[in-house]
């Protein structure tokens, strides 16, 4: 299993969410010590990792150029969809996105 990914509001009720089955989000990651992203090098595969508003603009660069350099031909429109699920959350207060690892 892979990456899923929820976008919870502040009771931590799920509103939309993207599985990720086929573990394709992982391949959109960087190593944990590359130092060039702020927000995805802290999603772990096997952990959590909660992003709130002042974050998501980051994410969501970060997340474009990673699609847009991937050449995996699975992972970039699953990583497209993830970008128009953060997208959809932009500007929502007490809403956040949350990575769900194994």
């Amino acid at each position: 299993m892979g990456i899923n990914v929820q976008v919870q509001d502040e009771r931590g009720d799920v509103i939309p969410r993207l599985l990720d089955p086929r573990s394709l989000v992982v391949k959109l990651l960087p190593p944990h010590n590359d130092g060039s992203t702020v927000c995805l090098r802290f999603i772990d595969p096997v952990g959590d990792a909660t992003f709130n508003q002042l974050q998501i603009p980051a994410l969501l660069g970060e997340l474009m150029t990673a699609v847009q350099k991937c050449s995996h031909p699975q992972a970039k429109p699953h990583g497209e969809e993830l970008i128009s699920l953060i997208e959809s959350t932009e500007g929502q207060v007490h809403t956040y996105v949350k990575f769900i690892g194994d």
